[in-house]
This record gives C-alpha cells, sequence and structure tokens, in this order.
C-alpha cells in the first residue's frame, strides 16, 4: 500500500502555512523598519554630537557669534557653521539643481510631501525649519531653524511618511551640546512630553516635537509606531 497525502490534507497544510505567513511576515517587515529607523536615529545623534565637540575643540559657540555678528547671523548663519563639519553634504540653500531639489524640503512644491505631525493630522509650522538645510551623503536631511533647533529626517524627505517623531526629529543646542527635545533643558522639556509626544493621537499641532526624548531612551519607541501608523 503507498502511502502519500491526500489532496484535502495538502490543501490544509496550504492554508495554516498562509495563515502563520499572513501573521508573521507583516510583523517581521515592521521590525525591520523599526530596527532601520532606530539605527538611523542613533547615528544622526552621534553625527550631531560629533559636530557639537568639534564646535567646542574649535572655540565656536553660536550664543558668541550671536552677540558678536547680531540676530540675523543668530538665525540664519547657524547652519553655515554645522555644515563646515559635515564632508561631502549637499547646502539645499545654494544648490541650483532641480535634480536635488526633490530631496530638499524648503525646495520643494510637492505638498503631499509636506511635514506633518506624528500621526498627520497637522502640518508642521514651517517656521520649526526655517533657516537651512543640509543633506549628508547618507540621505539624511538636517534641517535648521533660528533657536539653535536641527531637525534630523531620518530616510530623507523624498522618502515617507515625513511626520515628526516618526522620521523627523529635533535636537536642540544647550551650553554647548545637541539634546534631543524633550529632555531637560531643552524647549520641549519632559515635563512637556504628553503635550509634545502624544504616542497615541495627535492632540495639538506640535504633536511629536519632543519625541526624540522618547526614541534616545525608550528600545521600544519605534516598533510601537510603526505598529500605530
Amino acid at each position: 500500500m503507498k502511502n502519500g497525502f491526500t489532496l484535502a490534507e495538502v490543501l490544509i497544510t496550504l492554508g495554516v502555512i498562509g495563515v502563520v505567513a499572513a501573521i508573521t511576515i507583516p510583523s517581521l517587515i515592521n521590525s525591520y523598519k523599526a530596527h532601520q529607523l532606530r539605527s538611523q536615529f542613533l547615528k544622526s545623534y552621534s553625527i550631531i554630537t560629533q559636530v557639537a565637540q568639534q564646535m567646542k575643540n574649535d572655540e565656536i559657540d553660536y550664543d558668541s557669534l550671536q552677540a558678536m555678528y547680531g540676530d540675523g547671523y543668530y538665525w540664519h548663519g547657524t547652519y553655515k557653521i554645522f555644515k563646515q563639519y559635515v564632508k561631502y553634504s549637499i547646502d539645499c540653500e545654494t544648490s541650483p539643481t532641480e535634480k536635488t531639489h526633490k530631496y530638499c524640503s524648503r525646495k520643494s512644491t510637492d505638498t503631499n510631501k509636506e511635514y506633518k505631525t506624528l500621526f498627520g493630522k497637522y502640518k508642521l509650522n514651517p517656521d520649526m525649519i526655517s533657516s537651512g538645510e543640509l543633506i549628508l551623503p547618507d540621505g539624511t536631511n538636517l534641517l535648521f531653524n533660528r533657536k539653535h533647533t536641527v531637525a534630523v529626517d531620518l530616510n530623507g524627505f523624498a522618502n515617507p511618511p515625513n511626520r515628526t517623531g516618526y522620521d523627523l526629529f529635533f535636537f536642540r543646542y544647550v551650553d554647548g551640546n545637541y539634546l534631543p527635545e524633550g529632555f531637560a533643558g531643552t524647549l520641549f522639556s519632559t515635563q512637556m512630553k504628553n503635550y509634545a509626544c502624544n504616542t497615541s493621537k495627535d492632540n495639538n499641532g506640535l504633536n511629536g516635537m519632543s519625541c526624540a526624548q522618547k526614541a534616545a531612551t525608550e528600545n521600544d519607541y519605534f516598533k510601537k509606531i510603526i505598529k500605530k501608523k
């Protein structure tokens, strides 16, 4: 007597495999995305921390430059100082090519790619990224504003979702160091974390602004955010 599987048994087995795959594959994909975002976040955090240390070594301080050159330099010149310490970066303010412009948020006219709050309910106030933009060799965008803040777009402006607290994080220059926004001493301090980093819903137009603090201190932060996207 020959042993074998009936057609019904084969179909049942394939069905079980399909159900297991449908359950596990999305989880694996989300875990991979979360790992990518966290790795890029830590890399970007390291880069801007290194720049702050190099500035210290060269005795360069934004506050002293403000006193020397006035508010005009303070507002719009800080990214130019930062640029000196990141090799091979593209300056979106001076790049003349249309090819480069699609990667620059400040040059883009595509309203579908505007930066928004964590869950996409509100548009990001453009004043938050109003004073210069650089693109690093790995495709990361650095966006500056007039108050010693640098925002890091982890996967570049050309790639979605372009949301604060998801792939866009803010760091603030405090006493010679860049701190993740949300830490004590930053504008959106830990006392405001529920106001400016609500991981359940967009409750205001600033939601996501202080999520860098959570991303820096919580190992599973990106897994939670991707799951709720």
